[in-house]
C-alpha cells in the first residue's frame, strides 16, 4: 500500500521505516541494530501510554529517560 508521507499527520509504520536500507546503514554506523531501535520505540510508547493513562503530561525529555 502506498501513501504520500508528506501529508501532515500520516506516519509510515515502524516496520517500513526499519526496513529502509538507508535507516539500516545509519543505524549500523551508529552501532545500533533495528532491534535496538524497535525496543527503544516500544519502551517510549509504553511509558507514554502509562503516563497518559494516569492523566500525566509527558515531555520528550521524559520519554528519553524511559
Amino acid at each position: 500500500m502506498q501513501f504520500d508521507w508528506r501529508d501532515a499527520g500520516v506516519e509510515p509504520p515502524l516496520e517500513d521505516i526499519l526496513s529502509d536500507p538507508i535507516v539500516g546503514l545509519v543505524a549500523r554506523r551508529d552501532g545500533l541494530s533495528t532491534g535496538d531501535i524497535r525496543s527503544a520505540v516500544f519502551q517510549a510508547r509504553n511509558a507514554l501510554s502509562q503516563r497518559r493513562s494516569k492523566g500525566m503530561r509527558v515531555t520528550p525529555e521524559e520519554l528519553v529517560k524511559a
